[in-house]
């Protein structure tokens, strides 16, 4: 009996969480700010993991996915890298020179999916 009003108090208490949390609250520049505050402070995981968050509620901002992109080159996630740079880049952040020069990609540049993105983005294509 003692767990069963246990589970119906959590349950309870979950109900009322939910019913009183308005999603429409969510602030998205302070999601993209602590986000960026981890970067800062080398958490690229955590900052990788806030961006995702943000793009829930804004998913064309190019920067927050160029952000997210550079997350995954300091990670040397060189498919996610990738994969975020493309989107950013179809999202307008066309800036070719920077994403070449960038030290954030420094262990993905090598690698054959990262470079092969590289040269067509350089060349202006729109390819996968």
């Amino acid at each position: 009996m003692k767990y069963l009003f246990t589970f119906l108090l959590i349950i309870t208490l979950a109900f009322l969480a939910a019913e009183n949390f308005d999603f429409t609250t969510i602030n998205i520049d302070s999601l993209n700010a602590v986000a960026t505050q981890a970067y800062h402070d080398g958490e690229y995981q955590k900052a990788a993991d806030l961006y995702i968050q943000y793009m829930q509620y804004d998913i064309k901002n190019g920067s927050v996915c160029y952000n997210l992109a550079c997350c995954y080159g300091l990670l040397a996630n060189d498919s996610l890298a990738t994969k975020y740079l493309r989107y950013a880049y179809d999202n307008g952040f066309t800036n070719i020179e920077h994403i070449k020069n960038d030290p954030d990609f420094e262990k993905v540049r090598e690698s054959e999916i990262f470079s092969k993105l590289i040269k067509k983005l350089d060349k202006g294509t729109k390819e996968p």
